[in-house]
């Protein structure tokens, strides 16, 4: 077992203490909410029909999706995380070591792929980037959700020097992406990154800034002003990458 495998142990999900670096308790009570309000927010963007989820710890985010209807699988290197899925979502998720070991699944088998605080932590992106690639299909979309340079500020200087967790902003990641064949959806992502931050604000109460972006959001220039804050002001990308292996050699 390496490091990081052992990281995203007990310890890390259910530690019970709350912690930057540590989940109190990772249960369907606590955290299930969040993920059927982003499987709504995935199922109206993207209108997909089999999704993927990497790093999907205990699978709350495929058992969403399957609550929707649509068909969806998870991966995650944690043991501990999928033996402690719900029931009824467990044999959907399998144990895999993306730095690598290979997805098992065949080529072009979904239009949507879900990658959520996952590859900051990767030792080989190169190699699960390439795996991720096969399984989508042409013109399938990987989405992911990337922490920048100091979103684990307050988490402690070990998550960077014991885990090399990769903090870059978000030129690196889309340059990285495209190198390896994705399209970045700058559009798209912005637009993305509109419905899920500024809703959730908005959910959890918002701020003065947010509220008057959102009386804006009635028109075109009020949301691209909208985004824009939100992106200035936050340490974490919601990223959009099109698959287009025709054009690849």
């Amino acid at each position: 077992m390496t490091g990081k495998e052992r990281f995203f142990d007990k310890d890390f999900f259910d530690s019970g203490e709350e912690t930057e670096a540590r989940y109190k308790s990772y249960t369907v009570q606590s955290i299930l909410p969040n993920f059927r309000r982003q499987a709504r927010l995935l199922r109206e963007h993207f209108k997909p029909s089999k999704v993927l989820d990497i790093g999907c710890a205990k699978g709350f985010l495929v058992l969403a999706l399957r609550e929707l209807g649509l068909e969806a699988f998870g991966v995650d290197v944690s043991d501990y995380a999928i033996s402690s899925a719900p029931p009824e979502v467990r044999q959907h998720l399998f144990e895999v070591d993306l730095n690598n070991g290979e997805l098992p699944f065949g080529d072009g088998s979904f239009d949507l792929v879900t990658a959520y605080s996952t590859f900051e932590y990767l030792d080989d992106l190169s190699h699960a980037l390439r795996e991720i690639f096969r399984v989508i299909e042409d013109g399938g979309v990987l989405h992911t959700e990337i922490g920048y340079g100091g979103y684990y500020s307050k988490a402690g200087d070990y998550l960077v020097d014991e885990y090399g967790i990769r903090l870059h902003d978000e030129s690196y990641w889309t340059r990285t992406m495209e190198s390896f064949g994705f399209e970045f959806l700058r559009t798209e992502s912005g637009h993305f990154y509109y419905q899920a931050l500024i809703e959730n604000a908005l959910e959890d109460g918002g701020g003065l800034k947010i509220r008057i972006g959102r009386m804006m959001s009635s028109s075109k220039l009020g949301r691209t002003m909208l985004v824009k804050y939100v992106k200035r002001t936050s340490k974490i990308g919601l990223l959009s990458f099109r698959v287009r292996k025709l054009n690849v050699e």
